[in-house]
């Protein structure tokens, strides 16, 4: 499976809209989904292109390992939270340095934003992804990979 690409769009009464494309050019039809319905809620251009962005590595994740987002588990993302973490993991965008925990935390919630989508619009009966944010500036925050794992209720 190749991995997606991001493309941007000229759309009527939207302007410049942001979209992943498989190999073939077609639209990951539930990322499209739910980028259209982030614009028609009125986010704006550049929060939307955000998302397309975060979501673009984990749709290259999945490629690599031949998923569709249906099918992803928990075992999935937090391989994927290690992938992130990892140096080099992405042919397309090698980086000698691992990625910064809160920029991980943000790619984890534009991910658990499409699941939870996904969810209310009936696409999936359960998503995969629990989320927790980490702060950035704590000091066991580096080794707290495993965070997304858990359930943590504010008070």
């Amino acid at each position: 499976m190749e991995a997606p690409r991001m493309v941007a769009a000229d759309v009527p009464d939207r302007g410049r809209m942001f979209y992943l494309v498989d190999y073939q050019l077609d639209f990951i039809p539930e990322v499209k989904q739910f980028l259209d319905w982030k614009a028609a809620t009125g986010h704006a251009p550049a929060t939307i292109k955000a998302y397309c962005a975060r979501l673009l590595r984990f749709y290259r994740f999945l490629a690599t390992r031949q998923l569709s987002a249906t099918q992803v588990t928990l075992a999935d993302v937090t391989e994927f939270v290690l992938w992130l973490r990892h140096p080099g993991h992405d042919a397309q965008n090698a980086r000698p340095h691992p990625l910064q925990i809160s920029t991980i935390n943000l790619i984890t919630q534009a991910v658990g934003t499409l699941y939870d989508f996904l969810l209310r619009h009936r696409l999936i009966s359960q998503s995969p992804v629990v989320l927790v944010t980490i702060a950035a500036s704590a000091p066991a925050a580096e080794r707290d990979l495993l965070a997304h794992t858990r359930r943590h209720h504010l008070t």
